[in-house]
């Protein structure tokens, strides 16, 4: 409809007009982001603990 919200989503540091029914993938967007910042500590974690391991060739 045309009286329907613009919305804008960020794709490579340009914001674009999209449909409606794109706003689901801007929401999976910042699901993802949330998810990354809670994980990101736990994996730079694990990478830390790997370092201290001897190299034992399983990656």
């Amino acid at each position: 409809p045309a009286d329907a919200p613009t919305v804008l989503v960020q794709r490579d540091d340009t914001f674009e007009p999209v449909p409606e029914h794109t706003t689901l993938y801007a929401l999976l967007a910042e699901i993802e982001a949330s998810i990354h910042e809670h994980l990101d500590p736990v994996t730079q974690a694990l990478a830390e603990l790997d370092a201290e391991q001897p190299e034992t060739g399983s990656r």
